[in-house]
């Protein structure tokens, strides 16, 4: 086993340390300044004002939420060829997702409780402006009701956003069409299924089951989840007939041919026949039949794994 590096660990929990220590004092500091600064206004405003600045945080609090959800849950390649065709945002979004760990951590949450902890001071000062403008027989309700609206906004804000970071990052398809209207023609086997990574203007970018990722038109249509029987590679026939009633029958192997009726046939007691061949003398395992002028070829992103 390979020893540690007492240096490294030193440096990285030292690192960490100082992670945390700063965001300690960023979050008191941001926090502190937005409370007084909201406070400060919305005593000094009526209470339209005073509404629309707690929609206002519960709202930004929303979206650095959303974005620390899709930055955690993202892949990084399709960004790379969106980078390299020079698309607006995409470098940026490449440094977002390789530091997604500090990303998601600042926006879910510094960014996140500190909009929930002002949204909070936020509907006590509403509550505070209600009751000092109005009469009203059980004055704890009002601050009760503001209470649970910054929180019903805010808890369903998030949801809402974390659902939609997730899907539009990794929503799993099958049957997918290579062309409007052409029909399905890719993840059909059983147990198959395509990741929809990123869109790309009038392009879904999908990761196939091969590891090949590519575009498609987004007009085309799939079919939401994974294509049932996955465990249809684990049976067994039991016997020779049912794979003839499947209409399958049997196959003479090329090294126990004659050498004039297969390329891999002849030669003195059991030999191996050479590489694997066809009966044409093509190469049966490892040859690339994909011509490499085919058009399509500018659509994929990453090419298949080996």
């Amino acid at each position: 086993m390979a020893k540690s590096d007492p240096d490294a660990a030193k440096r990285e929990r030292s690192r960490a340390t100082r992670w945390v220590v700063s965001i300690f004092f960023v979050t008191m500091l941001v926090s502190g300044t937005i409370s007084l600064i909201s406070d400060e206004v919305m005593d000094s405003s009526g209470l339209v004002v005073a509404f629309l600045i707690l929609f206002i945080i519960i709202f930004v609090g929303i979206i650095f939420d959303v974005i620390g959800m899709a930055v955690a849950s993202a892949d990084e390649k399709p960004f790379h060829s969106m980078a390299s065709r020079k698309v607006p945002g995409a470098h940026e979004a490449i440094r977002l997702l390789r530091n997604a760990e500090r990303v998601s951590s600042i926006c879910n949450d510094v960014v996140g409780d500190i909009c929930g902890v002002v949204s909070g001071s936020a509907s006590a000062t509403i509550a505070t402006l209600i009751l000092a403008n109005a009469e009203v027989g059980w004055p704890r309700g009002v601050s009760l009701m503001m209470s649970a609206l910054a929180a019903g906004l805010t808890v369903g804000g998030k949801a809402i956003g974390k659902t939609f970071a997730v899907k539009s990052c990794t929503e799993i398809v099958h049957m997918v069409e290579l062309r409007p209207g052409q029909g399905a023609s890719m993840a059909r086997s059983a147990g198959t299924s395509a990741q929809l990574v990123s869109r790309d203007g009038d392009y879904a970018i999908i990761k196939l089951p091969s590891g090949e990722t590519r575009k498609v038109l987004a007009t085309c249509r799939a079919t939401v989840g994974v294509v049932g029987n996955s465990d249809h590679n684990l049976e067994r026939s039991g016997k020779a007939g049912r794979s003839r009633w499947l209409g399958r029958h049997p196959h003479n192997r090329g090294v126990v041919m004659n050498p004039v009726d297969h390329p891999m046939g002849g030669g003195e007691g059991r030999q191996s026949g050479g590489h694997p061949r066809s009966r044409k003398g093509l190469y049966a395992k490892g040859l690339k039949t994909r011509s490499p002028k085919k058009l399509s070829s500018k659509y994929i992103i990453e090419r298949r794994k080996k």
